[in-house]
C-alpha cells in the first residue's frame, strides 16, 4: 500500500492559512500576512505598467480564474525552520502527519537539495495548466514510498520545498492575465506591443529572481531544483550555474526549445536553449534526448554547432533499438558527450504522452518512464557532478476542478503530477549520488 497523508488528501478541505498550519505544527504563520502584503505590492506595481484591465477583469469568467490561479499557488505549506510546537511522530513507512513534499518533516537547514517552485505559464503556446504543477507535484508527492530501487533512500539526503515567493506570485499573475488578454485580441489587440513588452519585462524579474536564489543555493554547497512551470522557468538558474564555470547540460525534451523567440516571446518555454547558448558561453556542452519534435531552424543551429550542441533524435534510437542494439548502449554511448559538472533540464514531454497527457505541448512517441529513469541512473554511475535540475511543464488541476472531483476523477485529475512527483524524487537521487564538488570521474 501506498504513503499519504495522515487524516487524508492534501489540500481537501483547506485554506492556505489551515494548510500551512498542518504542514508546521502551528495554528498560523506569522509571516502569512507580510506575504500578502508584498503580493499585494507586486501586483499594484504591475498595474501601474500593465493597467486596471489585466488585473480587474472585465468578465465574471476572468474574475474567478485570477482567483483561482491565486488561491491555488498560495496553497503551498509555508515551512518555518523551527516550530514552537513539538514535532508529530514521523516514520519512513506510514502515512505522514506534515503536508510538505513527499511528507518529509522538517527541517530546511539540513536539507542538501533546496526546490524553489515557479508556478509561470504565460509564454505557453498550446496548453496552459504548467503554472499549477508545483502545486500539483506537491499534493502528489505525499503518496510515494520513499525506498527508491536504485538510489535508496534518497530523502535521508534531505530535500526541502520553498514556498512560493510574493513576488514571484505577482508577476505570475500579472504576466498570464496580459497572456490572456492578447489571446482575446490576437495581434489586433489595441495594447498589444505594450502588454507583449509587459510579459517580456516580467519574464526577465523571474529569470533575474531565479538566478539569484541559485546563486544562493550553490555558494551555500545546496543543491538547487527549479520546479516549473513553463519551460522558461530555469533560465536564470542555468544562468546562475554557468557563472560557477565550465558546465554541460542535460536536456530531456520532446523539443530542441532553440528559436530565437516564438510568439513574439523572446524568453519563451521554445526557446531557452536558444537563450541558454547565447547568454551562457560557459555551458560548452549541450545534449538534447528524447528529442522528436523541431523546425528545420533549429535543426541548422544544432548542425551548425557540433562541438558544443549534440542532439539525438529519439526515432534515431528507436531504430537502433528495433535491430536490436541495447538501450543501455545507446544511453552511455550519448552520455560520453558531457563534461564533468552537469546541469539537468527535464520537460516532462521528453516521456510518452500517456505519462502526461495534458503537458502543454505533447507529442507522440517519447521515453517511456524505464527509458527516462535509466538516463538518469546511468548519468550517476558515471560519477558526473550534478550541479542542480529542473523540472518543467508538469501540468496541474486548478483549485475548482480538484475541489468538485469525485473519488474516481481525483487519480486522473492527479495523475501527470503523479508522475511528475516521481521524476523529482529520481532527479533528486541522481544528483545527491553524483560526484561531490571537486572530485573527478574514472
Amino acid at each position: 500500500m501506498a504513503r499519504g497523508l495522515t487524516g487524508g488528501g492534501l489540500g481537501s478541505g483547506m485554506g492556505p492559512f489551515a494548510m500551512r498550519a498542518l504542514a508546521s505544527g502551528e495554528e498560523k504563520c506569522g509571516d502569512d500576512q507580510s506575504e500578502i502584503g508584498r503580493f499585494h505590492g507586486t501586483v499594484k506595481k504591475c498595474e501601474k505598467e500593465i493597467g486596471a484591465k489585466i488585473l480587474s477583469p472585465h468578465s465574471f469568467s476572468q474574475e474567478c480564474e485570477a482567483l483561482e490561479f491565486h488561491s491555488a499557488l498560495v496553497m503551498l505549506p509555508h515551512m518555518p525552520e523551527e516550530s514552537p510546537s513539538p514535532p508529530p511522530a514521523w516514520n519512513p513507512d506510514d502515512a505522514s502527519p506534515y503536508a510538505t513534499l513527499f511528507g518529509l518533516p522538517p527541517g530546511a537547514e539540513d536539507a542538501r537539495i533546496q526546490i524553489l517552485p515557479v508556478p509561470w505559464d504565460a509564454t505557453c503556446s498550446y496548453g496552459r495548466g504548467t503554472a499549477h504543477g508545483p502545486a500539483a507535484i506537491h499534493r502528489a508527492s505525499v503518496q510515494l514510498d520513499l525506498l527508491d530501487p536504485v538510489f535508496g533512500e534518497v530523502w535521508r539526503r534531505g530535500i526541502h520545498l520553498h514556498s512560493i515567493d510574493a513576488e514571484l506570485l505577482g508577476w505570475s499573475l500579472a504576466a498570464r492575465l496580459a497572456a490572456n488578454r492578447l489571446q482575446e485580441g490576437g495581434a489586433e489587440h489595441p495594447d498589444h506591443t505594450s502588454l507583449m513588452g509587459s510579459i517580456q519585462r516580467l519574464s526577465v524579474e523571474r529569470s533575474d529572481f531565479v538566478q539569484a536564489w541559485t546563486q544562493t543555493q550553490l555558494t551555500q554547497g545546496r543543491i538547487p531544483g527549479i520546479l516549473g512551470g513553463d519551460h522558461s522557468s530555469p533560465l536564470g538558474a542555468i544562468r546562475a550555474a554557468a557563472s560557477t564555470g565550465e558546465i554541460s547540460v542535460l536536456h530531456l525534451d520532446a523539443h530542441l526549445d532553440q528559436r530565437p523567440a516564438y510568439e513574439g516571446f523572446e524568453e519563451s518555454h521554445a526557446s531557452i536553449f536558444f537563450n541558454v547558448l547565447e547568454q551562457c558561453p560557459q555551458m560548452t556542452r549541450l545534449l538534447s534526448l528524447g528529442i522528436r519534435d523541431y523546425s528545420a531552424g533549429e535543426w541548422e543551429r544544432v548542425r551548425r554547432q557540433p562541438g558544443r550542441v549534440h542532439a539525438i533524435p529519439l526515432p534515431q534510437w528507436q531504430k537502433q533499438v528495433f535491430e536490436g542494439r541495447p538501450f543501455t548502449e545507446l544511453c552511455d554511448e550519448a552520455l560520453t558527450f558531457l563534461g564533468d559538472r552537469v546541469w539537468i533540464s527535464f520537460d516532462i514531454d521528453a516521456l510518452s504522452p500517456d505519462l502526461c497527457p495534458h503537458t502543454g505541448t505533447p507529442v507522440p512517441g517519447g521515453l517511456s518512464f524505464a527509458e527516462a529513469t535509466h538516463i538518469l541512473h546511468a548519468l550517476a554511475a558515471s560519477g558526473r557532478q550534478i550541479l542542480g535540475f529542473d523540472l518543467c511543464e508538469v501540468w496541474g488541476p486548478e483549485s475548482e476542478a480538484l475541489n468538485e472531483a469525485n473519488a474516481e476523477e481525483l487519480p486522473r485529475l492527479e495523475w501527470d503530477a503523479n508522475v511528475g512527483a516521481r521524476i523529482l524524487y529520481k532527479l533528486c537521487g541522481c544528483a545527491t549520488a553524483s560526484a561531490p564538488t571537486g572530485a573527478s570521474r574514472c
